[in-house]
């Protein structure tokens, strides 16, 4: 399980299969992504489309649900992904997310005995990950006195 992908941020604004796409569909795809990320193979197991809708913070019976209905056969259709029983695979996942380099890089760190290249700087990012994970999972939320007193303070 990996915990970023690779994400070309200015080919997403600009990918003609990506323009047409409304807001709450442009969320299914990039929650199909997140998924993926969890994954090896970009092969994301057993999802229909009401789930990967909830996932992506549309709400059920909303306007944008509807709007999002038939998006899985929508992102097929403009050849961005396969469906077979219940499983959803990213096309050329596996293409873009391990480049040439990268794997050639990966190899040789194995032969050599030094998968990490740095080994405290990612168990820095490793903690740092896992704080915010934590804080997710169970967000301090303010209480009545303290949300009092932030808006009093706003309002200056």
């Amino acid at each position: 399980m990996y915990q970023w992908f690779k994400f070309y941020g200015s080919e997403f604004l600009s990918d003609p299969k990506i323009v047409p796409l409304n807001a709450g569909e442009r969320s299914c795809w990039i929650t199909l992504l997140c998924l993926a990320s969890q994954t090896e193979n970009g092969i994301v197991r057993f999802i229909n489309e009401d789930q990967l809708k909830a996932m992506s913070g549309i709400i059920a019976g909303d306007e944008m649900w509807i709007k999002c209905t038939g998006i899985l056969e929508k992102l097929k259709n403009a050849d961005m992904i396969t469906l077979s029983n219940g499983n959803v695979t990213i096309k050329n996942w596996i293409k873009r997310q391990y480049s040439e380099g990268y794997l050639r890089v990966k190899a040789y760190r194995k032969r050599k005995g030094n998968e990490e290249v740095t080994p405290q700087r990612e168990k820095e990012r490793e903690k740092e990950y896992t704080a915010k994970a934590d804080f997710r999972a169970n967000p301090k939320l303010p209480d009545a006195e303290e949300t009092k007193q932030l808006i009093e303070r706003l309002k200056k």
